[in-house]
């Protein structure tokens, strides 16, 4: 596994906020590694859009400080938490994107300062949170656009071969994809 740490240069850019966003700048990342990378929210997470990597993950902040207008569900939750996360929680979301144009693996982490309250990696899961907890300037893909010719599966979440380590403050993933690419949305509690 490649290491990708944040770099000094990196880190300060993170904390002034510059050229990855304030919203980035201000979440609570406390590093990524392997083949994660941080960048500012983008235009698209279609099937092989522009910034589409055979050797990155691609990981940003969707949401900053949101109030969860709803209960929420979630696929996965550290050991001990439920699968919903309640209606007023204020959380910080953040999405793991591997979209790769040939069949590839990649494999990584990425640490926060707040407890992780939950993941969201199902088709259906994240196609149902997209409009609450993705990014309002991020265009993200239908059920139809997950629908990509062979090899392709079909879904744009994670599937039987993708592994998922979810601890308290931390998600670690092995990804394997061959088309449409594989999507985790992270779900943390606010900062302090």
């Amino acid at each position: 596994m490649k290491a990708r740490l944040i770099t000094p240069i990196v880190r300060a850019a993170l904390a002034l906020g510059i050229g990855f966003g304030s919203s980035l700048a201000l979440a609570a990342v406390h590093d990524v590694t392997g083949d994660v990378i941080l960048m500012a929210p983008p235009a698209s997470v279609v099937p092989d859009a522009a910034f589409s990597d055979d050797t990155v993950i691609h990981g940003f902040v969707e949401q900053r400080d949101l109030v969860l207008p709803a209960l929420i569900a979630v696929d996965q939750a550290p050991e001990d938490l439920p699968l919903t996360i309640a209606a007023g929680t204020c959380v910080n979301v953040y999405l793991l994107h591997f979209d790769a144009q040939a069949q590839s693996n990649a494999s990584g982490r990425l640490e926060l300062d707040t407890p992780i309250l939950g993941v969201i990696s199902t088709q259906l899961a994240l196609d149902l949170t997209n409009g609450t907890l993705g990014n309002a300037a991020t265009r993200y893909p239908t059920s139809a656009e997950c629908q990509v010719p062979p090899p392709g599966n079909g879904n744009c979440g994670l599937e039987a071969n993708d592994a998922i380590d979810l601890q308290p403050q931390s998600i670690a993933v092995e990804l394997r994809v061959n088309g449409p690419g594989d999507r985790v949305r992270v779900i943390a509690r606010c900062d302090a």
